[in-house]
């Protein structure tokens, strides 16, 4: 078996082999990473369990702890005051690149989510599913890794509900806490896009493998788990690993009440956490 040391210094050593500096959070974005990503399109996995395996500092993760919920409170303020839904991929890679920018180390992912609301409610369960037949939808939802956080999700509460579940959600989720979840296809396919599959011949019980072949090995790398608000139960499914495409000053993904990603960390952010650090 191999231990996750060994793991992790089997990765750091491929790094270092192709000439990437490993010295810097996000070096994701260093050309000769970039160099073998484009002949690798699995490569930024590599990046993303040097991140979950790598070893933590006490004060590192103290300093985590603080200034994570500081900088998550505020992207959180900004999203509800401007009003937009279903933000979870531009709200995430500005959180990423945020962090970067405080040396905190993190990493994206997008796959599915499922809820489970408390039975008082009356609300049946809510999927965001990975397979749907909605066009255009780059991923079901995204959130980001960031040790000794599990799940960081800053649009769980923003997101365009019908049947008032906003009301047994949080505004947001940062959980150390969980325990793996057992995903079934029911996580990750619709039942439209099941129907579909079924008309094609395709059984529920090979669905996955017909339609996300990689999904198995993904999910031994990257667990699928659940974490809890009060009586609600939330499984994260995650299906893939993903990282902001431009630099941080450069993108135009995320605005909010008129400012972009930048500038929310430059004019509402950064100041808060300067005056933490006096």
């Amino acid at each position: 078996m191999v231990k996750k040391n060994d793991t992790f210094n089997m990765i750091e050593k491929d790094f270092l082999k192709n000439n990437i500096k490993i010295d810097r959070v996000g070096f994701y974005d260093d050309p000769n990473f970039i160099r073998v990503e484009q002949k690798n399109s699995t490569y930024l996995n590599e990046y993303a369990k040097y991140v979950q395996l790598k070893m933590y500092d006490v004060e590192y993760l103290k300093n985590v702890r603080v200034k994570l919920p500081i900088i998550a409170e505020l992207l959180n303020k900004e999203l509800i005051r401007d009003g937009r839904l279903g933000a979870c991929i531009d709200i995430s890679s500005t959180l990423s690149r945020i962090l970067e920018e405080e040396g905190i180390w993190n990493h994206m992912m997008f796959g599915s989510l499922s809820i489970e609301f408390p039975k008082k409610s009356g609300i049946p369960q809510k999927h965001f599913w990975s397979i749907d037949i909605k066009d255009n939808v780059r991923a079901a939802h995204a959130w980001i890794f960031v040790p000794p956080y599990h799940v960081v999700d800053l649009t769980i509460k923003q997101q365009e509900y019908k049947q008032g579940e906003e009301q047994y959600l949080p505004s947001m989720i940062l959980s150390e806490s969980y325990r793996e979840y057992t995903p079934t296809y029911k996580d990750l396919i619709s039942p439209e896009a099941m129907r579909i599959l079924a008309y094609r011949g395709i059984k529920s019980v090979d669905v996955l493998s017909r339609t996300i072949p990689q999904f198995k090995v993904f999910n031994n790398d990257f667990k699928s788990i659940s974490t809890s608000y009060n009586e609600t139960k939330l499984h994260y499914i995650p299906t893939s690993v993903s990282a902001p495409d431009l630099s941080f000053i450069e993108a135009r993904n995320l605005k909010l009440s008129g400012k972009y990603g930048y500038e929310i960390y430059r004019d509402i952010i950064k100041p808060v956490l300067n005056l933490k650090d006096m």
